[in-house]
């Protein structure tokens, strides 16, 4: 239980932590020096988690990388 609390916890700081990145990209239109590969990277691997911990039944598990998935999404478009 504390693991998979703590595991929630970070994986949802990390989406948060995303942000102020996000406000920056779209406030100078300029996305010099940020890896697209990255936020793309970032989509699929939680998005995958989601996958997972959906098929396994871990449904309180299921919002921290989702909220990554989306946060990393919208990192993604911003780039683009």
């Amino acid at each position: 239980m504390v693991t998979e609390a703590l595991a929630v916890a970070a994986t949802t700081l990390a989406a948060v932590f995303l942000i102020p990145q996000i406000v920056r990209l779209v406030k100078l239109q300029d996305a010099a020096g940020v890896s697209s590969v990255w936020a793309a990277f970032g989509v699929v691997t939680n998005a995958t988690w989601v996958g997972y911990l959906a098929a396994v039944g871990l449904w309180a598990a299921v919002p921290a990388p989702a909220l990554a998935t989306l946060t990393y999404g919208v990192a993604l478009c911003v780039i683009a």
